[in-house]
């Protein structure tokens, strides 16, 4: 793709830094030399009575208070030069909005020195989603809160390609707060901008980047019943079926194999992600056999040709994803799965060991959460002395399960409030197991505690841990098919195909569940 003019913008007004700056982490200045693949946004001619959407916005546009963007007179902290390698190699999902020299330039200036509006904003909203990834909260809500004062002035500009990127991954911050409808409303003028520019943009890379990134996260958007709904934790008398442990529905489970297809399918060049195939619930559930059988796994061009590190993240979700399509399918079937439901919740909890899974995203939870309450319920079976525990020490599993859940919890408030009974309850086990064994062995009883689990201090650039890549591959290679499981429910229902460009997660989904039609049940 050829590389289009740049607009011409005035120069920025001057102002002295903040003397805040010097406790900016030098280092963090050095970022690696790896340049993206993706071309930069091409210049398109628009007809003269429409607004251009890669025109930018000058200070003579924008009210003479622009700048003075805080109640307290504060001035924004610099951009942190790390969330730049963190953005390209983990939460772009293979799919960034700009360059990285397109970054680098935008950080290198100091916020209130900047003449465009939308780039801090978007660089703030960016930079919030970065640091909600490692764990830092505040620092990533305040960064959202600076995007947002950034963004006042230019908001109702639809028509610019960085305000709609903005708006994007502020929706993208909000999934992880667990604040649907505030993503909704950011989503809809992303949109907006898409069905403005999807005909004359269609072929540009970086917008197609942008759609990608809205479907991603509009698949999510249509689960909101389960994903944000409240964990309700171990259920309690549910007699010896860990089906009944596994809180999904049939509308997860597709959203789980469109998200799958988008991320992993084979492409060519323009080609990743951009259609959902069209399909039958019955096939949907035959390619899920097919897709989970196959050793060949594609992963996206942009991931292959990263670091090591980055591909290891990629492959980590994979596997989250597809043992969580697992758990979805055993849930429907009308045989006992215990020992495969056991099988997959082992492998689950293994996979949270990895020092790569606080990396990964909020829509984990669903399936960390379903592994934990299966090992509870093991537990109790075998207090209850209706089950062997054949030598295996599922404390020491549950306590590895608080640990991934506490991580997360850390990190996205959906997963803290998704997740709080759960923890509650695993941790109450743990104390409990802690108290016997200090009376088993005659030890003073006393108050036992767990150890706090604190945000992880994770590094923005994330190390090539050779030993966890060993680990990950020797898992990739262990994880086997399912080709014993009982056969899946069939229907002839049709869904309609789903095309990239004209995807709209705002269409309400049909609700029918497929699997309670008495014609369909096997």
């Amino acid at each position: 793709m050829k590389k289009g003019p740049q607009p011409k913008t005035s120069s920025p007004e001057q102002h002295s830094p903040s003397s805040s700056a010097s406790s900016l982490d030098k280092t963090s200045h050095q970022v690696y030399n790896t340049s993206s693949s993706s071309s930069s946004i091409k210049s398109t001619s628009l007809s003269s009575h429409r607004h251009n959407p890669y025109q930018t916005t000058t200070p003579s546009s924008l009210p003479s208070s622009h700048y003075d963007i805080s109640n307290n007179s504060s001035e924004p902290a610099p951009f942190n030069y790390q969330i730049i390698d963190l953005y390209f190699d983990v939460v772009s999902v293979g799919c960034p909005v700009l360059q990285r020299d397109a970054m680098l330039m935008i950080c290198s200036k100091r916020p209130e020195e900047n003449s465009k509006a939308e780039e801090v904003a978007m660089l703030y909203a960016i930079q919030a989603l970065c640091y909600q990834r490692l764990g830092r909260k505040l620092e990533g809500r305040a960064s959202f809160k600076m995007a947002r004062k950034f963004l006042s002035d230019v908001f109702d500009i639809l028509d610019n390609f960085q305000i709609a990127a903005t708006f994007l991954y502020l929706a993208n911050f909000c999934i992880g707060e667990g604040e649907p409808n505030q993503a909704k409303y950011y989503l809809n003028s992303v949109q907006f901008f898409i069905d403005q520019n999807k005909e004359q943009l269609a072929n540009d890379e970086l917008f197609g980047n942008l759609c990608k990134m809205f479907m991603y996260i509009g698949l999510l958007m249509k689960e909101d019943a389960v994903i944000f709904s409240n964990d309700e934790g171990l259920q309690e008398g549910v007699g010896t079926d860990l089906k009944k442990q596994l809180i999904l529905s049939e509308k997860a489970l597709v959203v789980i194999y469109q998200f799958f297809v988008f991320f992993t399918q084979h492409i060519s060049d323009g080609e990743c992600g951009k259609t959902v195939p069209p399909s039958t619930s019955e096939s949907i559930l035959q390619e899920y056999i097919l897709t989970i059988n196959s050793q060949a796994i594609q992963y996206n061009r942009y991931q292959l040709e990263s670091s090591p590190a980055k591909s290891s993240v990629h492959k980590l979700l994979h596997l989250f994803i597809i043992d969580g399509l697992r758990l979805g399918i055993l849930l429907k079937s009308p045989n006992n799965a215990d020992d495969a439901i056991i099988e997959i919740a082992n492998r689950v909890t293994n996979y949270s060991t990895l020092m790569y899974f606080p990396y990964l995203p909020s829509h984990i939870i669903s399936v960390v959460a379903n592994a934990a309450r299966v090992h509870l319920a093991i537990v109790k079976q075998i207090q209850r002395r209706e089950r062997f525990d054949n030598g295996v020490d599922y404390h020491d599993i549950i306590r590895k399960d608080h640990r991934a859940l506490t991580i997360l919890a850390d990190r996205y408030t959906i997963a803290e409030n998704k997740a709080r009974t759960l923890v509650k309850q695993l941790r109450d086990e743990l104390v409990e197991r802690e108290n016997q064994l200090a009376r088993m062995y005659r030890q003073p009883t006393q108050q036992q505690s767990l150890p706090q689990y604190s945000a992880i201090d994770l590094p923005n650039v994330i190390p090539n841990d050779e030993e966890s890549s060993q680990r990950l591959e020797e898992m990739l290679a262990n994880n086997p098919g399912i080709d014993k499981l009982p056969p899946l429910p069939s229907s002839n229902e049709e869904q309609a195909s789903s095309p990239f460009l004209d995807f709209d997660f705002f269409t309400p989904s049909n609700s029918e569940n497929f699997y309670t039609d008495p014609q369909m049940l096997l």
